[in-house]
């Protein structure tokens, strides 16, 4: 009778099973052994099966309760999807904006500086005139230069226009507080301006608020854009009566002053520099 193909010797107590594999750990010091597992083509599918069932059990686990979702693409809130897209308008605007900048600035650099191989109106340089070299040259400056520069200073030393505003920067502004006098020892940028209590502040001239909050050391802050780059500031009242974005007319009430310490700060700017407000009004 012949064997099954699937037995071994008829003295040996283990078989064999096609597809199986058995994995034993022996201690070689002692000879015996220590760990056995028999695993079958089945068991491996199975297992392989429960880790791939885990390993996505566990990554709904962290997507779900844990801010790594946060991470993932198509996982955001609704805020921070929000948050996100208006910061990508904003970059998107900036970049527009710098691009622009970037082409009027070397609209302006051609036109300063042309090219150096068109030139309209070619000059020849001799020993007489090596003072045409240009600025930059470290060469010093000629007698021709100089006596041009006295002469220009001495020009323009009394013209009225360079100690007075110019006419067109120049709007009929009014007394922000009506009684109010400028107090000793005041800047002449910052004035501080002593006026009634709990008087009225108004605007000195007509435009469109652009601020108005309150701080605990400064009180009510109001600043208001004019015409011609003008801008006015109005810092210690009591209480504000506009908002932001507030369009104002000369003479309109924008807050109150305090009972207690009548004291109001203003400050006028032009062109992104302070100015002296007793140059533009009569106080």
């Amino acid at each position: 009778m012949k064997k099954h193909p699937s037995h071994k010797n008829a003295g040996d107590n283990d078989y064999k099973l096609r597809g199986s594999w058995k994995l034993t750990i022996v201690d070689l010091n002692r000879l015996r052994k220590v760990w056995e597992v028999r695993l079958t083509r089945q068991r491996v599918i199975a297992a392989a099966g429960a880790m791939l069932l885990l390993s996505l059990a566990l990554g709904v686990l962290l997507i779900t309760f844990t801010p790594f979702s946060l991470l993932l693409p198509g996982y955001l809130n609704r805020d921070s999807r929000n948050a996100y897209e208006h910061l990508n308008l904003q970059t998107d605007s900036l970049n527009a904006v710098v691009a622009n900048q970037t082409v009027y600035l070397e609209n302006l650099m051609a036109v300063l500086r042309p090219d150096p191989d068109v030139v309209e109106n070619p000059v020849i340089v001799t020993e007489d005139s090596i003072h045409l070299i240009p600025v930059d040259s470290l060469l010093p400056t000629s007698k021709i230069e100089s006596d041009f520069v006295k002469q220009h200073e001495q020009e323009e030393k009394y013209k009225l226009s360079v100690l007075s505003p110019l006419p067109s920067k120049i709007l009929p502004f009014v007394n922000p507080v009506k009684g109010a006098v400028i107090a000793d020892g005041s800047p002449l940028t910052q004035v501080q301006l002593n006026t009634p209590a709990g008087a009225s502040v108004n605007s000195c001239y007509g435009g469109r608020v652009i601020a108005s909050y309150y701080s605990q050391n400064g009180g009510a802050t109001v600043i208001v854009q004019h015409p011609l780059n003008f801008i006015s500031v109005y810092r210690g009242m009591d209480r504000a009566r506009v908002s932001d974005g507030d369009k104002v007319t000369s003479g309109q009430s924008l807050g109150n002053m305090s009972q207690s310490s009548p004291t109001l700060q203003f400050e006028l700017w032009l062109d992104g520099d302070r100015v002296n407000p007793a140059d533009y009004i009569l106080f």
